[in-house]
């Protein structure tokens, strides 16, 4: 069972966006996938 709590994932894709500096993006699209997330295509 997976939870996949309301707003997540567009947190997720906010964070890969910015570019911030520390920033893990691999880990960020992995869990995008994970959540299936529309905002990850």
């Amino acid at each position: 069972m997976h939870l996949h709590p309301d707003g997540l994932a567009s947190i997720l894709a906010s964070a890969l966006a910015s570019g911030v500096p520390g920033v893990n993006a691999e880990d960020l699209v992995d869990m995008l996938g994970e959540l299936r997330a529309p905002e990850a295509v």
